[in-house]
């Protein structure tokens, strides 16, 4: 829909401006088929299908014969594969993630260590890890104590706060090593379910899963449910909820004995404690919260994540706290700061320019969005038609997610279903800012949501000016301007009217 109108390079497919092979826009269907998420942006297709190149030419370059005469059969490559402890877990129908295993159970050490889970730098990135392989791949332990001595051996690129280094020692610890040095030496049998040796994944893995979802909110610590996300993946039968906005461990700067730590540690404090008792939705605490706040942004104070107390209380679909915060005077379109902005590196750039509007919208919650946009929030959240920001309006994700109680919302308070934020002058963007999303018309039909379509088609393509007049309103102009000018010739003198004849003759 878009290149249809457009020049020659977005003319082209998203394949072939992006260089691969297999079709991007099957990939999106399936994605969106199979519910992957609310939301499925195009980029997200994009680097799935590349992914997916990519492991298949990771697949063929080590599974070759190293004998260039010899066929690669169906065999052959089974063959590879099944003693290749990088690819044989990952193409394994398994609902939970199998790595660092070969076909017998056996462990096997990647070829290369992660730099996602271990922390080599750049220039010791082409040398191997001077670790040891029993560090590397150890699958239980006996103590906490000795997890933390092979973590610190380690050196995770984000360091494990210590509840998370206790939550991966209860997904890691062994009875039998735990009591195995005791003196009187009787094994000690505990009523526990010891997960068989099989399924338990290295503690290289763990790091590298766990690091995975920290990475991706851009967290400077691992906390505990960065462990249970990567539980939920890596063992069977282990399951959770999956990690909501807004809930984030706070970090702490160690104490160095500087006034200036001493201060940023109880203003770190200090807002969270404010946060907490302005989310607890009762007035009398709100204004106590506003106390512990900056002078400058009150109740608009954003924390570490570029949240405000009003985007958490929309988050969260808690209408009496979002009530209460509004009406103590929170502002509606405050927006969460691209990552770029200072004292804000832990900011999703998926969320950039985001209102509590849009936080409401994308989690679907109806009686918050009714809220804000009957308090009078901008129904096109942080996007606004004169700026170019790489966002997403809260239309936008509506239409992804198929929620038509919220589309019908914002359509009804003036939202343009054919607004796009997308900055179409370049084909590639920093990691940071490739967002920006084509329309909420393109994103419904996109996402298979005939419903939506349906509903956004019938919208008119823009509120009607009252500055322009309709031709009616002209003809009924022209007739009042007529008939008054026909009463002046009425009335009128001879001698005047004469005169005014000859002028204009």
């Amino acid at each position: 829909m878009l290149a249809v109108s457009g020049d020659c390079t977005l003319k082209q497919s998203k394949s072939s401006r992006a260089g691969l092979q297999m079709q991007v826009g099957r990939f999106h269907r399936w994605m969106s088929d199979v519910n992957l998420a609310r939301f499925i942006h195009e980029y997200a297709a994009v680097y799935l299908c590349a992914g997916i190149e990519n492991l298949l030419e990771e697949i063929l370059l080590q599974c070759l014969p190293s004998d260039s005469d010899a066929n690669l059969t169906a065999t052959l490559l089974e063959h590879a594969i099944a003693n290749n402890g990088d690819l044989w877990g990952l193409l394994q129908p398994y609902a939970h993630l199998n790595a660092g295993r070969i076909a017998s159970g056996a462990l096997s050490l990647p070829r290369w260590a992660s730099v996602s889970s271990v922390g080599n730098s750049s220039r010791d990135s082409g040398r191997t890890s001077s670790l040891p392989e029993p560090s590397l791949m150890t699958t239980c332990v006996g103590s906490l104590q000795e997890l933390q001595d092979l973590i610190s051996r380690m050196k995770p690129r984000i360091p494990l706060c210590p509840k998370a280094i206790r939550t991966l020692f209860y997904f890691m610890r062994c009875s039998q090593l735990e009591h195995g040095d005791q003196s009187n030496g009787h094994a000690v049998q505990e009523l526990c379910y010891e997960r068989a040796y099989v399924v338990l994944p290295p503690l290289v893995e763990w790091l590298r899963v766990a690091t995975a979802h920290g990475e991706h909110r851009f967290a400077a610590i691992l906390d505990k449910d960065d462990i249970m996300q990567a539980a939920r993946l890596l063992l069977p039968g282990v399951d959770c909820p999956v990690r909501s906005l807004g809930e984030e461990a706070v970090r702490v700067r160690k104490n160095t004995g500087s006034e200036e730590d001493h201060v940023e540690a109880t203003n770190q404090i200090q807002v969270e404690l404010a946060f907490r008792l302005m989310l607890t939705g009762r007035p009398e605490l709100i204004q106590q919260a506003i106390h512990l706040l900056p002078v400058c942004s009150r109740l608009d104070t954003l924390n570490t994540q570029g949240h405000t107390a009003l985007m958490l209380a929309a988050i969260h679909n808690d209408d009496t706290t979002l009530s209460a915060l509004l009406d103590a005077g929170a502002s509606l379109d405050t927006e969460t700061p691209p990552p770029s902005t200072p004292h804000f590196v832990a900011v999703n750039g998926e969320n950039q320019h985001w209102t509590a509007l849009t936080y409401a919208a994308a989690k679907g919650h109806v009686r918050c969005t009714r809220i804000l946009l009957e308090r009078g929030a901008s129904v096109e959240g942080g996007a606004v038609a004169s700026e170019e920001k790489i966002t997403l309006t809260p239309l936008q994700v509506a239409c992804g997610s198929g929620n038509v109680d919220i589309v019908s919302l914002l359509c009804a308070h003036g939202a343009q279903p054919f607004f796009s934020t997308q900055i179409k002058d370049t084909l590639s963007y920093s990691a940071s800012t490739q967002r920006g999303c084509y329309s909420a018309i393109s994103v419904a039909a996109a996402h298979g949501h005939r419903v939506v379509l349906q509903k956004l088609l019938a919208q008119p393509l823009s509120p009607v000016n009252k500055e322009v007049l309709s031709l009616e309103e002209m003809l009924a102009e022209g007739k009042c301007i007529y008939s008054r000018f026909k009463t002046f010739f009425t009335k009128t003198p001879d001698t005047l009217r004469n005169i005014l004849r000859n002028k204009n003759s």
